[in-house]
């Protein structure tokens, strides 16, 4: 596989912001809500993403594969990836309701609905 330095140090160059990032996060000097901690938290997975995307094409073509499986493997990792990061971040989504019921109640859109009023009360 050509190119092989540019796959690596696109990894090398995302865990380092990625670890720089979170480090000047979380270590600022006011007080961590969650909404802070949740977005260090996007940050780092995205971060995740990238290395696991930039190295997948290297570990995998150390077994000969020919290129078009070797680019359909790595983009299926990447969807993979994609999608675990979504339901991870959206519980509240009707996809993820159908696939873990037991989550019907977290997230945003995700609470039960509210009971139709009484036909006797205002």
């Amino acid at each position: 596989m050509q190119d092989v330095e540019l796959f690596v140090h696109m990894a090398e160059i995302a865990g380092v912001f990625v670890g720089f990032g979170a480090l000047i996060a979380v270590r600022s000097a006011g007080p961590s809500d969650i909404y802070d901690i949740t977005g260090v938290g996007m940050v780092v997975w995205i971060g995740i993403q990238v290395v696991i995307a930039a190295l997948t094409p290297i570990a995998i073509s150390r077994f000969e594969v020919p290129p078009h499986a070797l680019w359909a493997v790595c983009s299926a990792t990447v969807l993979v990836l994609f999608w675990v990061a979504y339901l991870a971040a959206n519980p509240g989504d009707d996809v993820v309701r159908r696939l873990w019921p037991e989550r019907r109640g977290s997230g945003r859109g995700g609470g039960p609905s509210s009971p139709a009023p009484s036909s006797g009360c205002p």
